[in-house]
């Protein structure tokens, strides 16, 4: 057998928090996972191409630092 057939595969639970708030209009999400110290934001911007109104997504990835 190769190295790969012989690791077992074991299922894990993580809980995470999905927030959705509304900063001037346009939706503004965090992504947190419980056992992280990070999380993930999004941020929404309006835009107008062409005559059209879309909205464009800007992830951030933000490392929480806990104060002693």
């Amino acid at each position: 057998k190769r190295p790969s057939q012989n690791r077992k595969t074991v299922a894990s639970k993580v809980q995470a928090l999905l927030q959705l708030h509304m900063k001037n209009g346009l939706p503004f999400y965090k992504f947190v996972v419980e056992t992280s110290n990070s999380m993930l934001i999004a941020a929404a911007k309006k835009v107008q191409v062409s005559g059209t109104l879309d909205v464009i997504y800007t992830f951030y990835s933000v490392r929480e630092i806990k104060r002693k």
